[in-house]
């Protein structure tokens, strides 16, 4: 059994019919949970693929659909609905894993936009995280002297 589909086209709900935005792991109109499609993480919590992400506001969204994939929320569904359940919750949970951490979603960025050197992304990272440094480093150094 294919547990995960390959996204081409605008997905229906198996259920209701209406479309279901990309990733999504609920129907928008009846809430019924969707099979597991092959989308990118960002498009799980319904939020934009960019570096800078509101953490807190995604954890909210993590914990709201961890609660809603739950399996006792899926003990009476179908055992189809329970395996998608189970399967979306994975995805979630490597989804917000990878997310939540800024490397991580530094690297995962870079991939959805076909870098695949793990050699590309130290170096990159290590300078970032350089820069960031000599940039908290001189603010202090411009307080202290404000003070």
């Amino acid at each position: 059994m294919q547990i995960t589909e390959s996204v081409s086209a605008p997905a229906k709900c198996w259920s209701c019919g209406e479309e279901v935005a990309d990733g999504q792991p609920f129907c928008g109109s009846c809430g019924k949970v969707q099979p597991p499609r092959q989308a990118d993480y960002f498009g799980m919590f319904g939020l934009p693929p960019k570096l800078n992400l509101d953490v807190p506001a995604l954890e909210k969204l993590f914990y709201r659909y961890s609660r809603k994939l739950h399996p006792d929320v899926h003990a009476r569904a179908s055992l189809q609905e329970q395996e998608w359940s189970l399967a979306q919750a994975s995805l979630l949970n490597d989804a917000y894993r990878t997310l939540k951490s800024p490397l991580d979603r530094t690297k995962y960025l870079l991939r959805l936009e076909g870098v695949q050197r793990p050699a590309v992304f130290r170096q990159t990272i290590l300078e970032a995280r350089d820069a960031r440094t000599q940039v908290e480093e001189s603010l202090k150094v411009i307080q202290s002297r404000a003070k």
